[in-house]
């Protein structure tokens, strides 16, 4: 019995260490799986990291003033520098920008620095670059400059597709990007800028549809996409834009039916669709658009087309009648002889004239006798 006891003590202390251990072992296991899978989902949600170099160079206190407290707005001198070379393209004229660590980001030409709405750090709030040196292309880089309000780029020379990176700018109010030389489609990617305002991507040679998604942005009042080559139909999902003012489409090879859904749009001020290949009629809903010109570009009918009023009957012209005939005798349809009024002034023609020297010369006659 004693044995058996002193066995039996012998083993539960074994099989405790063998549970606690495996106890240990499978937490482990699952704080690496959370661990994994934590690291997973940051890596697919985190924006991409500027290159350390560039971070390095906007540490040197003069590009950002004291780095330490101003970490985003390093970050975004960083994405800059990266970007820099990219949009100057070929151009021999490298100081097409003047983008340097030498100098303060605040004075970086077309970049403006501020705080967005009550945020106490300072971040790089608005590029408008509108110059023609530059020949490269629109660097995926700007779609990291978290804090960006508006991004133009108009009248250079840049060539190449738009990154879809640039849907990432979730607090963009304003995106232009107009008479370049672009290609490729619109990324439907632009749909998830849901504070945008406007959008123009106008006079590039844009090509393929327009994105459906852009129907989700619910804040849009002005959207240009005329000068471009996009074909397809205009998708009826722009009919949910309930605040656009304007829309402009026009000079695109655009074809299908327009879809009667742009009437719900009852804050459209402005309505271009000219200068495309559009069939079938057009909605009666967007009649308030469409001017005798639009009409003749068209070349449509209206869908719902009012009836034309029949034309009216014109007046019976009166029978003539004889000089001759007396009022009395006169047909009672023919048109009676106007006696001029007393006082009122008559045109004479030598006819007359000829009848009252007769008369005059019958009157004195008559006397003499």
């Amino acid at each position: 019995m004693r044995s058996i006891l002193t066995h039996t003590t012998k083993i539960i202390p074994a099989l405790a260490l063998i549970a606690l251990a495996s106890v240990i072992a499978l937490s482990f296991l699952l704080t690496a799986d959370s661990a994994n899978a934590f690291d997973t989902a940051s890596h697919n949600n985190a924006s991409p990291q500027p290159n350390p170099q560039f971070i390095a160079q906007c540490s040197n206190g003069i590009a950002v003033l004291n780095p330490a407290s101003n970490p985003g707005l390093v970050a975004d001198c960083a994405n800059l520098l990266a970007a820099k070379d990219a949009l100057i393209g070929d151009n021999e004229n490298t100081d097409a920008l003047n983008w340097s660590t030498d100098i303060g980001i605040h004075l970086w030409d077309d970049v403006e620095v501020g705080r967005l709405d009550n945020a106490s750090a300072f971040r790089v709030t608005e590029i408008e670059i509108w110059r023609n040196e530059l020949s490269g292309a629109i660097p995926p880089e700007l779609g990291n400059l978290a804090n960006l309000r508006e991004l133009e780029i108009g009248y250079t020379q840049l060539t190449g597709a738009i990154p879809s990176e640039l849907g990432n700018l979730a607090n963009l109010q304003g995106l232009s990007i107009e008479d370049n030389q672009l290609t490729g489609a619109i990324p439907p990617e632009l749909g998830n800028l849901a504070n945008l305002k406007w959008l123009n991507l106008s006079d590039n040679q844009l090509t393929g549809a327009i994105p459906p998604e852009l129907g989700n942005l619910a804040n849009l009042k002005w959207l240009y996409l005329s000068g471009n080559q996009l074909t397809g139909a205009i998708p009826p999902e722009l009919g949910n834009l309930a605040n656009l003012r304007e829309l402009y489409l026009y000079d695109n090879q655009l074809t299908g039916v327009i879809p009667p859904e742009l009437g719900n749009l009852t804050n459209l001020d402005v309505l271009d669709i000219t200068g495309n290949q559009f069939a079938g009629c057009i909605p009666d809903s967007l009649r308030r658009f469409i001017h005798y010109n639009d009409l003749v570009d068209l070349g449509l009918p209206f869908c719902d087309a009012a009836p034309v009023p029949p034309a009216p009957t014109p007046p019976t012209l009166p029978t003539a009648t004889p000089t001759s005939v007396s009022s009395a005798t006169a047909s009672p349809t023919s048109q009676p002889t106007r006696t001029p009024s007393p006082t009122a002034t008559s045109v004479t023609t030598p006819g007359d004239a000829d009848v009252r020297n007769r008369l005059s010369a019958l009157e004195a006659l008559v006397a003499a006798l």
